[in-house]
């Protein structure tokens, strides 16, 4: 009978034993299926987790095809329509525990419960397992979009785990952000009850292959991040062997005498095609990340600024020329009445003010090429 219905096109066949109706006057293929959705119906008790959940809750930084969710059963990965579903194993200590854990909700979307971590949870297990995190700087830029957290609630899940090298993860998150997030003396005290008698790494056990190298005293240690002008990344060194240099793109055109052409409009035209070529993103996913990224700037770059020793701007004249081309069949991919049509309105009005330049003539070692590929400087070492 189900095969029948697929055969006439009133279902969609999503795996075995999992299928999507087709509205009246659609075709399979027009048919939206939210992978959120998708994701809790591959498995009796599966949960929408780790990075999963900080896409779902709208904080995660970088936007992915992949969609991590908790379940007991076993489960095989799969991929449908680009984005894959990854399966991962209740830690041990939960499987007992009633509703894995806690710190499940129930949230209603497309017709449907989804069933996902809340971000309390969600802080605790990415930084217990930072591999269905995104890796290290994508769950400290996604956590640092989250206004506030229940601490008692995350202190009282991460205990549930079970694990003390997981529980000073938490700690250390806390102390960096104590004033952000209200954190007490009472929290740490708590944390500090159960952390590990000696210093644990990070991500215990993790070796990845690699070139290893040993400094000398003639050699530089070069670090690259949102953290870099901050004092607190590296205090236990002198401040007279630290040279710090803060890089922005700082554009320096005006429209006329009296409308200046905003910072804000070059870096996000860049990022819009860098994402789009390097990561699958379309132009509505990266303005709807937008305000996270600006709030991030805000709060890990702009008040420690005053500490660069030199300052060097990275735009181009020629940039926005070059990047028209590009980023205009992305922008109007987006539909009218989305959140982020408004502002891809206003860039495509903005971008009306240049010709096109085809990016062929843009030098192959240009910084510019970070943004429409071609680097010879991509994976250049020493």
């Amino acid at each position: 009978m189900l095969k029948q219905h697929v055969k006439a096109g009133r279902l969609v066949n999503l795996r075995r034993g999992v299928y999507a109706t087709v509205p009246h006057g659609r075709t399979p293929e027009s048919v939206d299926i939210d992978p959120y959705v998708l994701a809790c119906n591959l498995a009796p008790d599966a949960v929408v987790a780790y990075h999963g959940a900080l896409q779902f809750h709208g904080k995660a930084h970088s936007l992915t095809r992949r969609v991590p969710f908790l379940t007991v059963t076993r489960v095989k990965p799969f991929e449908f329509r680009g984005t894959e579903f990854v399966p991962v194993p209740v830690p041990p200590p939960l499987r007992a525990l009633p509703d894995l854990g806690g710190g499940i909700l129930a949230k209603p979307r497309d017709g449907a419960a989804v069933r996902v971590t809340t971000l309390e949870r969600t802080l605790v297990d990415v930084l217990d397992a930072p591999r269905h995190g995104g890796g290290w700087e994508e769950i400290w830029r996604s956590l640092e979009s989250v206004e506030f957290f229940d601490l008692d609630a995350v202190i009282d899940y991460a205990f549930k785990l079970e694990s003390a090298v997981t529980v000073a993860k938490v700690g250390f998150y806390l102390e960096q952000h104590l004033e952000e997030l209200m954190v007490d003396d009472h929290h740490l005290d708590r944390l500090r009850e159960r952390a590990p008698r000696r210093p644990m790494y990070l991500e215990r056990g993790k070796r990845e292959p690699g070139k290893q190298l040993a400094l000398s005293p003639d050699h530089l240690l070069l670090i690259e991040g949102i953290h870099g002008l901050n004092p607190a990344l590296v205090p236990q060194i002198p401040p007279e062997s630290i040279f710090r240099i803060y890089v922005s793109a700082l554009t320096q055109l005006n429209i006329d005498r009296h409308n200046r052409v905003p910072t804000t409009h070059t870096r996000l035209v860049r990022r819009i095609v860098r994402d789009s070529a390097t990561r699958g993103y379309t132009a509505r996913e990266t303005i709807g990340r937008w305000e996270a990224v600006r709030a991030g700037e805000n709060r890990n770059i702009f008040p420690y600024q005053e500490n660069a020793d030199v300052m060097f701007n990275s735009a181009l004249v020629y940039e926005h020329a070059v990047l028209k081309p590009l980023v205009e069949p992305l922008l109007r991919q987006i539909k009218p009445g989305s959140p982020e049509f408004m502002e891809a309105d206003r860039l495509l009005a903005f971008l009306e003010w240049f010709l096109p330049c085809s990016p062929e003539h843009v030098p192959d070692n240009s910084i510019l090429r970070e943004f429409t590929g071609g680097s010879t400087l991509r994976d250049f070492t020493v």
